[in-house]
């Protein structure tokens, strides 16, 4: 079977926009080169206490995107790791949705060893995907922050010019995050702009449905669309209060 969206590298410069931007790790941190099939992946931890937050970064970002942000993760009670897709950063290799999933799943493997202890997870845009796919097949994580991120295929599909109605039903399933976050019973938060233009709010509605979550929220980010989330002061706030909080359960 041909794959039409998950593991198409003809689909490469629809699908992902990588570049090689990379910086030295700041003071604090430390960089891990990872060797998995086909590729290497740079994976960069930031030092602290408290669990581990896995951050999966949206498109066009780099781990080097959230050197700036980590202290303020610490602050919260959590430790950042980052990991650039293939080719992305210093990650070698070619970005498929199928081998970001499957990557994901390596680094949490990694972390483990390199930084072990509870783990939280936190998909921003595309990085939504992996977060759901990985939070369905990890039952003790202590929670999931989803950053503006998708819930409708189709919509995802058209973004990426190609016609809905020609995806496989076992890729559609594989992308598909609702029955993920319906299975999923891990503490939810959940980011969205009202004015997001990339991925409507109606799909973090959809989200919040789905969960079966005792603890879910999503906070609506008035007047802020998919780029600018963080620079509304109940993104940091709602992001402060439910890190602290899962961190100490």
């Amino acid at each position: 079977m041909t794959s039409v969206l998950l593991d198409n590298p003809d689909l490469i410069d629809r699908l992902f926009f990588p570049s090689d931007r990379h910086s030295p790790p700041p003071a604090g941190a430390s960089d891990y080169n990872l060797e998995v099939p086909g590729a290497h992946l740079h994976l960069r931890v930031h030092s602290g206490s408290g669990p581990v937050l896995l951050l999966l970064h949206g498109n066009g970002e780099n781990v080097c995107d959230w050197d700036e942000a980590a202290p303020t993760f610490v602050r919260r009670g959590v430790r950042l790791a980052v990991f650039d897709y293939r080719g992305y950063g210093k990650s070698t290799g070619i970005p498929t949705m199928q081998n970001v999933f499957d990557d994901t799943q390596r680094v949490q493997a990694a972390l483990v060893v390199i930084a072990p202890g509870p783990l939280a997870l936190m998909g921003r845009s595309l990085g939504s995907a992996p977060a759901w796919a990985l939070a369905e097949q990890t039952p003790d994580l202590l929670g999931v922050v989803i950053d503006s991120g998708f819930t409708d295929v189709d919509a995802f599909a058209r973004r990426r010019g190609i016609d809905p109605s020609v995806l496989p039903e076992g890729e559609r399933a594989a992308l598909d995050p609702l029955p993920k976050i319906a299975r999923c019973q891990h503490p939810l938060l959940l980011l969205h702009g009202e004015e997001d233009r990339a991925i409507a709010i109606t799909e973090a509605e959809a989200a919040l449905a789905a969960s079966n979550a005792s603890d879910k929220a999503l906070v609506r980010l008035p007047g802020k669309g998919h780029n600018d989330l963080w620079s509304h002061p109940d993104y940091g706030r709602s992001l402060t209060a439910f890190l602290a909080r899962i961190a100490r359960a």
